[in-house]
C-alpha cells in the first residue's frame, strides 16, 4: 500500500497529480485576481506618480556677479528629488560654467530641480525655491526650459574685508515716547549724538494683567545725521551710494490685518554723516509693565568714513571707541 502525503491525499486521489506537485501549489500563494479586475489603490498612485513626476529635466542657467560680469569655471552642483511611485530620492550632477558663465543640466528625471554655486572668492546669492517641473503644480509656476533664456543666478565677487564693529544686544524702550539714542560704535546708550535715534509709544497696563488682545503701537527710527535703506538682501557686503531715508516708521493699529506686537526689519544705515553699516532690527512692543517692549540689534559697522564696504571676517573685527 503507498504512502500519501497527510493532508493532500483527497486532492492527489481525485486528480491524478503527483502529491509534490500538488504540495508546491499548496505552497505558493493563491491568485484570486481576476484578469479584468481594475487595478488596486497603490497600482493607481503609481500610475499617477509615474504620469506627473517623472518628467525628463532640462535646466539652462548663467552665473553672473554683483556688477553683472559673467563668471567662468563656476562649480555647479544639480540635484532632482524624483518620485515615480516606484522609488524616490535625489539624483545629483556635477558641472561648471564656460566663458560666459552659461551651464545646463540634461538626462535627468524626476519632479523639482535645485543647483549649488560654488567658486573661490565668492558667495551665492541665493534666488529662491527650487524649479518645479511636475504636473502637480500648475502650469503657470512650473519652470519651462529655454536654451535661449537661461536662468541667471547671481554670486558676490568678494572684495576684500575691511576692519568692522560688530556686535548684537538687545535694548529696552520705554513706551511714552522718550528717545532712546545708541551708538553702535560701543553698543551704549548715549545721551546726544550715537547712530540710531529710536521713539516708542503703546499703552501700558496694569502690573499682573496677562492680555493677548491687539493694541495700538508705533515705532520711529532715526538716523543721527545721516539715512537708512530697507533691504531684503542675504548677502548685504556693500552700501548704497544713495536713496537713503532720514527716518522709518512702523505703525500697528490694533485694527490692521495681521497685526503683530513684533516686526523684524533689515536696513544700510549710514550715521555720522559717512559712517556705514548693516543693521537687523527686532522690535518687540510689550504692553506689560513686567517685561516691558524691546529692541534686538545685530549690526556690522565699517568705522573708516566714506567706506561702504561692509564685508566681514571674523579675524578682522575690532573693538569699539571706549
Amino acid at each position: 500500500m503507498s504512502q500519501t502525503t497527510p493532508g493532500i491525499a483527497r486532492s492527489t486521489v481525485a486528480t491524478g497529480q503527483s502529491g509534490a506537485d500538488v504540495a508546491n501549489k499548496a505552497a505558493a500563494p493563491a491568485n484570486t485576481a481576476s484578469p479584468n479586475q481594475p487595478p488596486g489603490k497603490r497600482e493607481q498612485m503609481r500610475a499617477v506618480l509615474s504620469k506627473l513626476n517623472d518628467k525628463e529635466i532640462e535646466f539652462y542657467g548663467k552665473v553672473i556677479d554683483q556688477y553683472g560680469a559673467p563668471i567662468p569655471n563656476v562649480d555647479v552642483y544639480g540635484s532632482t528629488i524624483y518620485n515615480n511611485g516606484v522609488s524616490s530620492g535625489v539624483q545629483k550632477k556635477h558641472t561648471m560654467t564656460d566663458a560666459e558663465g552659461l551651464f545646463s543640466f540634461s538626462g535627468m528625471r524626476g519632479r523639482t530641480f535645485d543647483c549649488g554655486l560654488r567658486k573661490s572668492g565668492y558667495e551665492n546669492m541665493p534666488e529662491g525655491d527650487a524649479w518645479d517641473y511636475t504636473e502637480l503644480v500648475p502650469a503657470e509656476k512650473r519652470h519651462h526650459p529655454d536654451a535661449k533664456n537661461p536662468v541667471v543666478l547671481k554670486m558676490w565677487k568678494l572684495q576684500g574685508a575691511e576692519p568692522m564693529i560688530h556686535m548684537a544686544k538687545d535694548f529696552k524702550i520705554p513706551p511714552d515716547g522718550r528717545p532712546v539714542r545708541i551708538d553702535l560704535t560701543t553698543g551704549e546708550k548715549v545721551e546726544q549724538g550715537g547712530d540710531l535715534v529710536l521713539t516708542l509709544r503703546h499703552e501700558v497696563w496694569t502690573p499682573g494683567v496677562q492680555g493677548k488682545r491687539p493694541f495700538d503701537w508705533t515705532i520711529q527710527v532715526e538716523a543721527d545725521n545721516g539715512g537708512l535703506v530697507e533691504s531684503t538682501q542675504r548677502l548685504m557686503y556693500l552700501a548704497p551710494e544713495d536713496g537713503y531715508a532720514p527716518s522709518f516708521a512702523i505703525d500697528m493699529p490694533a485694527t490692521k490685518i495681521g497685526w503683530e506686537p513684533d516686526v523684524n526689519r533689515t536696513f544700510y544705515l549710514r550715521s555720522r554723516g559717512q559712517i556705514y553699516s548693516r543693521v537687523g532690527m527686532v522690535f518687540n512692543a510689550n504692553p506689560n509693565q513686567e517685561r516691558g517692549s524691546y529692541l534686538s540689534l545685530i549690526w556690522w559697522l565699517n568705522p573708516k568714513p566714506g567706506s561702504r564696504n561692509l564685508e566681514f571676517e571674523p579675524a578682522k573685527s575690532v573693538t569699539g571707541k571706549p
